[in-house]
Formats: structure tokens, sequence, C-alpha cells
């Protein structure tokens, strides 16, 4: 007890020296409170402008298939290949055909047998003709002699110097002589009127030229020309040599004099809705990777002159694209070319209250912003405009000069 009593009377000795009679302890010192900063920024007008992205690439309006009649054929030259640019009438193969070739020949032979034919039947008609004339004159001279020999016999008879039954047999002889002459006339002219031999050599004639153009005509098209200006999109591989027993397409040609942009679209670009529609005028910034593998940017005018929803005017186009025609198609943009990417101004608000996207604060419908003021912060409603990725428009609640905070 008594070294728990020393212990204590040391401590309160020791306690009334570090804290003289009359003074008090000081309280332990005060943490200042941390300050909060905002990243904040000033309202000002600005440009907003929304941009869609399309791939797109180049077709050409028209695309023509070309084929060989006669598919047993053999290559004997091929000039061009796929994505070679022609043109018109340039020879793009050449064809051969031994059998087509000894049936030209034939028919040759037929042919002049049947020109031959038909001037024998002309020649006949016009000899039934002649004969006719002829005999026309011949007939009307006789038909006078018989009515002459019959008249004098009439005369004898009235001075009776022949008789009766003489006075008749000259008129049967008369008679038969008339009717002889008619019947001859009437068979010469029959002659004369039909001409169904010559129609039918005629007929002849017309059927072996006919087979012999169409044979004439097939060996012609062995030699393949293009039909137009432009580029080889399609080619069939044959080897010089080999034989097109197919008779399938051989090349397709694109029509190189009017090209369009098709532009793809996405279904959500299309049930959002988009600029792109017939009639509609756009502007264009169509980038594209060069040969260099450097991209480029081309900057021109152009028309949207068909969604193929509503007209195959592109043919062969997706049901989610556009074709646009370019007012002055550059010429680093061709059929087969790179493939393209198409920016296009969709909508543009110049000179409005545009703020970032970030510093929106979206709960449900409510929209607001934290306007910063006097150190502090406080909400405040706003209405929105057109938004982009990055920015928004604020067509009410706030005001130049204001200023917000961004998260």
């Amino acid at each position: 007890m008594r070294v728990i009593f020393a212990l204590l009377g040391a401590a309160l000795l020791t306690s009334c020296t570090l804290f003289p009679v009359g003074e008090e302890a000081l309280p332990p010192p005060i943490i200042p409170r941390e300050e909060i900063s905002y990243n904040t920024m000033v309202v000002e007008l600005g440009d907003l402008e929304i941009h869609s992205i399309f791939d797109g690439f180049i077709r050409a309006s028209r695309n023509e298939d070309i084929t060989l009649e006669v598919p047993d054929a053999v290559l004997m030259e091929s000039n061009v290949s796929k994505d070679d640019r022609v043109e018109e009438g340039d020879i793009l193969a050449v064809f051969a055909n031994e059998n087509l070739e000894r049936q030209s020949d034939d028919l040759q032979w037929a042919l002049e047998l049947a020109r031959i034919s038909y001037r024998a039947a002309e020649r006949a008609f016009e000899a039934a003709n002649e004969q006719y004339e002829w005999l026309l004159k011949k007939s009307e001279r006789d038909i006078q002699i018989a009515e002459d020999l019959y008249a004098d016999a009439q005369l004898l008879y009235e001075h009776d110097i022949i008789s009766l039954s003489e006075l008749k047999q000259s008129e049967n002889i008369y008679l038969d002589t008339i009717l002889q002459i008619e019947q001859s006339l009437s068979l010469s002219r029959a002659n004369a009127q039909n001409n169904d031999a010559v129609l039918r050599e005629r007929i002849n004639l017309s059927i072996a030229e006919r087979n012999l153009r169409e044979v004439q005509y097939k060996i012609e098209n062995f030699v393949v020309q293009a039909p137009f200006s432009g580029v080889i999109t399609s080619s069939h591989s044959l080897d010089i040599g080999e034989t097109n027993s197919s008779g399938g397409v051989l090349f397709t040609i694109a029509d190189g004099s009017l090209l369009y942009i098709i532009v793809n679209m996405t279904d959500r670009d299309v049930s959002e809705g988009h600029p792109l529609l017939p009639g509609v005028e756009v502007n264009l910034s169509v980038y594209y990777t060069d040969d260099g593998g450097q991209q480029q940017r081309l900057a021109f005018d152009g028309v949207v002159v068909a969604l193929t929803t509503d007209q195959r005017a592109a043919a062969s186009l997706n049901d989610n694209a556009v074709a646009i025609e370019a007012y002055d198609m550059p010429e680093q943009l061709y059929i087969g070319g790179p493939r393209i990417a198409v920016n296009l101004q969709q909508i543009s608000r110049p000179s409005t209250v545009v703020i970032p996207i970030n510093a929106l604060n979206i709960a449900g419908s409510y929209t607001y912003v934290r306007i910063f003021e006097d150190g502090s912060t406080r909400e405040r409603a706003v209405q929105t405009g057109i938004m982009s990725s990055t920015e928004a428009e604020i067509i009410s609640g706030l005001e130049p000069g204001e200023v917000i905070v961004v998260r």
C-alpha cells in the first residue's frame, strides 16, 4: 500500500510541475477541411454538325454479260482479263469451230442451187408469158381467118353454089376452130398467170440465205468484241486451245461512261432515318486508300438517284443501299477501284449552345447539368437538341457565359 501511495504522490507532483496553478490545458489542434474541386467549363456558342459515315464502292450504270452462241468453240486468242479497261470495238477473244465452217461451205452450195432453181422458175414463168402473148396474137389471126371462111361459105350458099349441108359443115368447122383457140388461150393464160413455182423457189432461196446468214453470224461472233467502252469486271477462265463447252458468260463488261457511288447502310441507318433520299443533293467527302497505302480524301457533289427498295436502277445491290450519281466523278474513283468510306453531313446547327456529352446528366426523362456558382453546384434542367457522339446541342436551360461541371 505504501508503494502505491508513493507512486500516486509522484504522479501528482509531476502534474503540478507540467501545468502550473492558474493555467488551462490547450485543446488538440483542428484538422482543416479539404476543399472539393470541380472540372468546369464556360458555356459558349459553337457549330454542331452530325455526320454519317457509310461504306461504299463504285458501280457502273450498265453491266452486260458477253456470251458465245455456239458452245463448242475453241479459244484461239484472248486479249483481256479482269479489271482491264477496253474501248468500244476492241477484240476481247477469238474462237473457232470446224463444224460450223464445214456447215457454212455446205450452205453456200445449197444457196447457189436455190438461186439456180429460182432463176429457172423465173425463166419458165417469163417463157409462159411470152407464149401466151404469141398465142394471143396468133389466135386473133386464126379467128379472123375462120370468120372469113365462114362468111365466104354463107355467100356461096346465098348464091346457091353450095348446099345447106355444106354450109352447116363450114359452120361446124368455124365453131370448132373458135373453141380450140379459146381453150388453147385459156391454158396459155393460166400458165402465164401461174407464178406458184416462182414463189416456191423464192421461199426456198430465202430459207437458204437465212441458214447461211445464221451460220456466218455465228462464225463472225467467234470474234468477241466490246459492245461499249468500260471495264472487264469478270472473265471466264479459258486457256488457249480449250473448248468452250458451257456456252456461258465469257466476260462481263461495265459501262464506264456513267458511274455511281453505291453506299451501303446498316439496318440501324434505315430504321433511324438517313439523308439519302431520291433527288437529294449531297456534299460527299470520300476517303480511300491509294496504291501507296496512304489514306486520301476527295470532296465533290452528287445527287441520290435511287433507293434499291424503290427501283433496281443500280442492279444487283443489297436492299439497304443507295446509288449516288456524282456531278464530276474524280478520276481516282473507277470501277473495281479501292473501297471507299463516304462521309455525309446530315445535320448542321451553326452558332448554337454546344456542350460536351459528359456534361449531361440523364435520369430517366429528366436531363440536367450542374451549374457551378460561388464555389458550389446546383442542378438545372435543360432541353437538348441534336447530339453527336461527343457533343450535344442545348435548346433551353443554359446561356453562354455560364459555368457548368464536366465529368
